[in-house]
C-alpha cells in the first residue's frame, strides 16, 4: 500500500488526524498482509518512526 497524501480539513487540522488516517492505513494494511510505502512526506515520517515503512 502506497499512501500518496494525507489531507485534513483546515478546521480539524491540529487536532492529530492525520496520524490517525495513517495508523487506520497501517491496520487495514497489517489485515490484508500488505507491504507499506508512502510518497506523502507525513504518512513517510510516522512509517518510520513506527519501523513499518518499506525497505
Amino acid at each position: 500500500m502506497d499512501i500518496t497524501h494525507t489531507g485534513v480539513n483546515p478546521a480539524y487540522q491540529g487536532r492529530g488526524l492525520a496520524r490517525v488516517l495513517v495508523e487506520a492505513a497501517m491496520a487495514e494494511a497489517e489485515q490484508s498482509g500488505w507491504t507499506m510505502a508512502a510518497s506523502c512526506d507525513y504518512a513517510h515520517g510516522v512509517l518510520a518512526r513506527v519501523g513499518r515503512l518499506q525497505k
